[in-house]
């Protein structure tokens, strides 16, 4: 339980480290939020725009299907442009604080999926393969499913899948190091007994 433990949090604290180094310092530049994320000439004025446009908290399909507008319309109006998907959200928790929860449960998530799998994984390579492919399944479905759903630019999904398959590398590199089978850790001297 205690090596569970440590290299849950072991991961996290990497991973939030890459996070803050990635999104906040613009770390790697080329993937950086600038990329995708146009800034506001007047976010003050924006928001009381879209607050009285968009007066619920909600996701907004711009144009959005309604009754009495058929889907040959709708798909021709969607053709036209623009197309927008406009989230907006109320008060409530900062998203740091939520996404910073729903990372560490994340992790710990993966964590006990490798404690369950580690007998089936001898050495360091298959286990850091095991939850980099896991990392790339979830990939897969989310962002890139979205992608292909939704009306975001490709820059942005491009970002969310790099800061995605980068911080299931380093939960890889971590949890692969630290999570080992029984017989590994008793024939390793620096291992401690978990």
């Amino acid at each position: 339980m205690k090596r569970f433990i440590v290299a849950w949090l072991a991961a996290f604290v990497l991973g939030e480290i890459v996070f803050f180094g990635y999104v906040i310092s613009g770390i790697p530049d080329f993937l950086s939020p600038r990329v995708y994320a146009t800034p506001a000439g007047d976010p003050t004025g924006e928001s009381r725009a879209l607050l009285a446009q968009f007066p619920r908290s909600g996701a907004y399909l711009i144009p959005a299907p309604r009754p009495g507008v058929g889907f040959k319309q709708w798909e021709e109006l969607a053709k036209s442009g623009p197309v927008a998907l406009v989230h907006v959200k109320g008060n409530g928790p900062t998203p740091t604080v939520v996404f910073h929860l729903h990372y560490l449960l994340c992790v710990g998530a993966v964590t006990l999926l490798l404690s369950w799998a580690v007998p089936a994984f001898k050495t360091y390579g298959q286990r850091l393969g095991f939850v980099v492919l896991a990392g790339v399944v979830s990939t897969l479905f989310w962002p890139v499913g979205d992608a292909l759903a939704f009306p975001h630019s490709w820059p942005y999904f491009a970002w969310m899948i790099g800061f995605g398959l980068i911080s299931w590398l380093i939960m890889g590199v971590v949890l692969a190091a630290l999570i080992k089978p029984v017989a590994a850790r008793a024939s390793s001297p620096e291992s401690p007994a978990a």
